[in-house]
């Protein structure tokens, strides 16, 4: 059985945990904008992260206009959202812990709703270093594609398509849900 003493000790330390979680992605960020500014231009590309009113392959349907809160809280902090390599899982989902699986691989430049769904610009860093690779032959090779990490804050009561979504961040996978969320322009520095 619970004490009153154990339930209290367990509940300092969850809140303990938060704080520490806190300045953990706030030393993240950091690390990101530091990453961001330093590093060169491998090149731009451009694609759909989402597609409104497509069932991806879980069945899921996006709505037009759920992420428009969602960018007015990344323009309000003055950012956008982080983009990373399969949602900083690292190349092989089967690792552990991978530090450089969480670094930003590029910067987006744009992110916005049209006719057809949710947009991305977006420069990739020139990284030398093997996520910085994965990350150039996967966005050259256009045939990899977008995914969003993301709270579902509403959906439609009758259809159940997502309403409302809260971006954490965008990432570029090798197998998205939906399969029109794909990488179609891809323009290397230099050239």
């Amino acid at each position: 059985m619970m004490t009153p003493a154990r339930l209290g000790e367990l509940s300092a330390m969850k809140a303990k945990l938060a704080i520490d979680q806190r300045e953990i992605e706030r030393i993240a960020a950091g690390v990101d904008e530091i990453v961001a500014r330093e590093a060169g231009t491998a090149g731009t590309f451009a694609g759909y992260v989402a597609v409104w009113n497509e069932p991806d392959l879980r069945g899921e349907i996006v709505a037009r206009g759920a992420f428009i809160k969602s960018l007015v809280a990344w323009h309000d902090l003055g950012k956008m959202p982080p983009l990373w390599v399969e949602h900083g899982e690292g190349e092989d989902v089967g690792i552990v812990y991978d530090p450089l699986a969480h670094l930003p691989v590029g910067e987006i430049m744009s992110l916005t709703e049209d006719h057809k769904g949710l947009r991305i610009e977006a420069r990739l860093f020139d990284l030398n270093n093997e996520l910085g690779r994965i990350a150039r032959r996967r966005v050259a090779s256009r045939e990899f594609g977008f995914s969003y990490g993301a709270t579902i804050r509403q959906r439609c009561p009758t259809s159940g398509a997502r309403t409302e979504v809260s971006i954490r961040e965008i990432s570029i996978v090798t197998n998205p849900a939906q399969p029109e969320a794909r990488i179609d322009f891809w323009e290397p520095s230099g050239v």
